[in-house]
């Protein structure tokens, strides 16, 4: 039998990791059985999200709370501190021990459930991590373990946006025990894997490019000629900068720009957003909807006509929410951030701004958009469908991700 381990933080459960609603089930049919484990989630909670392959099932294992568990993770990674960890201060060593905890802790619930399998040499196993992290090291140790046993399997990880790039957090553990660890590594961007293999050249081999995809719900529709909607799609925390859209926003509504600004996301700077965009933006018609499910966003752009996107984030891997709206044939403003270049093409798919932009500057990179003729735009939102069709379908890369995927065993 071929077996699929999903090691991730929260999928199927509350929301985030929205790429997995399109991936799972276009991979799930290389496989025979497929078991998704979800790190963060306790026993009992309520599943927010449903998987139509009936060859997957969830398997929920943690008791304690995530504040409970962090603690102890803590506590007991405090016995890393004299060893050879990778950390080169103390500050690092706690974060070895730390991550290494909880990556071993994650891993002996899984093998656990797998002894009740009844698996035999001959069968094939593939533990995938969706993160490039704590679920990476787990995914190598559950490696280790079926080979131990007898049973051919390999470890493979995706790689992202803050589990990549080192400047984000500061430090990441284990990064060179990971990568020698695992089978390999599947960046969704091409300027991630640079990065990466920059970085780690003895593992370059070992690194690939495997873009993510959103699924076909059609083209949107336009504006009205005399209505522009502008609509942004995040968790309201300041990586996101969704202060600076408000700022641009002030300065086309001084200007006598008339449009309208949906925001799609919650998160703990919601309510002074809301305050500020009250304060400033008096007359410009301006929608938070507070957080929403991937699937109310497929509505929200099926039913509401959307001129343009924008984010403004500090940093980024590949957004699923450009990715999502390129799909409806929407062209976006976006920040020169990760590897959002290869997603936003200046005349292609919208505007590329600068990594650090001034608000008069993305003021301007809508009004470009804004200023447009109708045939234009037109042609523009063509030409940002077409590139998602070229990169970012689904079907597509998930099906290249697969036939690769069961090339490892």
């Amino acid at each position: 039998m071929k077996y699929l381990l999903l090691l991730n933080r929260k999928f199927p459960y509350e929301t985030g990791e929205a790429f997995l609603e399109n991936e799972i089930g276009e991979i799930a049919i290389g496989f025979d059985r497929v078991v998704v484990f979800p790190s963060n989630i306790c026993i009992g909670a309520e599943q927010t999200r449903q998987i139509g392959a009936e060859n997957v099932e969830v398997y929920v294992w943690e008791t304690k709370s995530l504040a409970a568990r962090k603690a102890e993770y803590a506590l007991r990674g405090l016995c890393y501190l004299g060893r050879k960890t990778g950390g080169k201060n103390l500050r690092e060593k706690l974060e070895d021990g730390y991550f290494l905890t909880a990556a071993e802790l994650q891993a002996r619930a899984v093998c656990r459930y797998l002894d009740s399998l009844s698996m035999i040499p001959g069968d094939a196993v593939y533990v995938y991590s969706y993160w490039l992290y704590v679920n990476a090291k787990a995914a190598v140790l559950i490696k280790q373990y079926l080979e131990r046993r007898g049973i051919a399997a390999a470890a493979f990880s995706r790689g992202h946006g803050f589990d990549v790039y080192e400047e984000r957090k500061g430090y990441l553990p284990q990064r060179r025990e990971i990568l020698d660890g695992l089978d390999r590594v599947y960046l969704c961007s091409e300027n991630g894997a640079d990065y990466l293999r920059k970085k780690y050249s003895e593992y370059a081999d070992k690194i690939k490019v495997s873009r993510l995809g959103t699924s076909d719900h059609g083209i949107g529709n336009a504006c009205a000629e005399n209505r522009f909607h502008l609509l942004s799609c995040s968790r309201a925390v300041p990586l996101k900068r969704i202060g600076l859209i408000i700022d641009a926003l002030k300065i086309l509504q001084d200007r006598g720009i008339q449009l309208s600004w949906t925001h799609l996301g919650g998160g703990e700077l919601l309510q002074e957003l809301k305050r500020k965009a009250e304060r400033e933006l008096s007359e410009t018609e301006v929608c938070f909807a507070g957080t929403v499910s991937n699937a109310e966003v497929y509505r929200f752009y099926a039913s509401n006509p959307v001129s343009l996107f924008i984010n403004v984030s500090k940093w980024e891997g590949l957004p699923v929410s450009i990715m999502e709206a390129i799909s409806f044939g929407i062209p976006v403003v976006a920040t020169d951030v990760g590897g959002t270049r290869e997603i936003v093409e200046d005349g292609i798919s919208g505007r590329l701004l600068a990594s650090e932009p001034s608000a008069e500057e993305v003021a301007d990179g809508i009004l470009e958009i804004y200023n447009m003729n109708s045939e234009d735009y037109r042609t523009l939102r063509e030409t940002t469908r077409k590139l998602w069709e070229e990169r970012y379908q689904a079907s597509a890369n998930y099906g290249s991700f697969l036939k690769e995927v069961l090339g490892l065993v």
